[in-house]
């Protein structure tokens, strides 16, 4: 699977060192587009009315506040709005939901639950029933609205977790109206409270390629199948969409490891505010970490648009990472650290830089905190962002933190993969 590593909003200006072509181009073409495109044509199913109140909540603000989210709309979505979307679709009916961090419009339908995701999913509506009592939790069928509710779930619980992991509170982000002083002696933590960002997180879930692709154009002036990752720079918030459809999301636990993933390289872009980017071993290794967390089987390369040769499932990811350090295959970090864009990455990077991120984290929680520290929010002496000079912090901080030079990563790191990992 590949997603794209554009990250601009129509019309603005992208907060990144380099511009790939193809955004530019969207820029010179997004007023024809708009002209030209139409909204897509409901299937009979969506046609006609359909109930406007969540059968779990009753669009109670009450209730909803008590399971932390905050409405059903309308809000801002995108660079427009939740009724703008809902207006442009016509009568494809799409759901909406604001929780404490993210605003998620989702369009997945029913969905019927197979034994061996039962046990997942069960847990899950367990923890949406203590605070929305009307919710069955031992259900097979979810409705366009239990799926949404448990999206919702995830996204939070991520967050939750990316805070934990990072060792922060919500209180260590400034409100978004106070202006960074760089003489306070305090460490810049980004220009807002989510995470560093100004704005809610936008989580896009489309069930049909039309509807994908139309909001797409609409928004971000591009056309495309694959998962979406864009940062709207006026609103500072983060994008992430994806067609449910697409290639090897066959599955709700294949959707939600896709989720994972991509939030987890939202989340990551965003703490301390997207400003430029991190090395791309880092990141893609972050993504690939938390989406196996939620399934190893599934597997989400980030990468350009284009065909995909890389292996479409993430099993035997061990094995198969042992098996290129007793062959000296693996790529170094010093090798890793010199590719910046995803498409540099084969498919035994993958598995090096998840191998690598994760021995990381294991290592040392705190020291992977204060590593990410070191390379985000990064200032100069007037308090602005500082993308320059990053590959030699990165391996200043690798020594200051955890002790390693480059080589002496190398040698733990591999030590730790022939001691640990499976032979098959």
């Amino acid at each position: 699977m590949e997603v794209p590593t554009l990250r601009l909003e129509a019309g603005e200006t992208v907060a990144r060192s380099t511009m790939p072509l193809l955004p530019l181009l969207s820029l010179l073409l997004l007023p024809a587009v708009l002209l030209a495109s139409a909204p897509p044509s409901a299937p009979p199913s969506a046609m006609g009315a359909q109930e406007k109140v969540c059968p779990w909540c009753k669009n109670d603000l009450v209730a909803l506040k008590t399971a932390g989210l905050v409405s059903h709309g309308p809000f801002i979505f995108g660079v427009a709005t939740s009724d703008k979307v809902a207006e442009r679709l016509g009568d494809v009916r799409v759901y909406f939901l604001e929780s404490a961090h993210l605003r998620i419009a989702s369009m997945l339908g029913e969905y019927t639950v197979p034994d061996k995701e039962a046990k997942k999913i069960r847990a899950e509506l367990k923890e949406l029933k203590a605070a929305l009592p009307r919710i069955d939790d031992r259900t097979r069928r979810l409705d366009p609205w239990l799926r949404l509710h448990i999206a919702a779930l995830r996204a939070e619980k991520q967050y939750a977790a990316f805070l934990d992991l990072l060792g922060k509170k919500e209180s260590d982000f400034p409100d978004g109206e106070t202006v960074y002083d760089p003489g306070s002696g305090k460490p810049y933590m980004g220009e807002g409270p989510y995470l560093g960002e100004k704005d809610k997180y936008d989580l896009y879930l489309a069930e049909t390629l039309a509807t994908y692709q139309d909001l797409l154009v609409q928004h971000y002036g591009v056309t495309t199948k694959k998962p979406q990752r864009w940062n709207s720079i006026k609103r500072g918030a983060m994008f992430f969409g994806l067609w449910s459809k697409e290639e090897n999301l066959n599955s709700d636990t294949a959707i939600h490891a896709c989720l994972a993933h991509n939030l987890g390289h939202n989340y990551l872009d965003g703490y301390r505010y997207y400003a430029y980017d991190l090395p791309v071993w880092l990141t893609e290794g972050f993504g690939h970490w938390w989406q196996r967390a939620i399934d190893i089987e599934y597997v989400n390369y980030c990468n350009i648009e284009g065909t995909n040769p890389l292996k479409q499932t993430g099993a035997g990811w061990q094995a198969d990472t042992r098996r290129l350090v007793m062959r000296d295959r693996a790529a170094p970090l010093a090798e890793l650290t010199r590719k910046n864009s995803f498409a540099e990455l084969d498919q035994n990077d993958h598995l090096v830089v998840w191998s690598k991120v994760d021995f990381l984290i294991g290592t040392d929680r705190k020291k992977f905190a204060a590593f990410i520290d070191r390379l985000k929010g990064r200032t100069d002496t007037e308090g602005f962002t500082l993308s320059r000079g990053l590959p030699e912090a990165q391996r200043e901080a690798l020594k200051e933190i955890y002790g390693w030079s480059y080589p002496e990563f190398e040698e733990a790191w591999k030590a730790h993969v022939l001691a640990t990992y499976a032979t098959q």
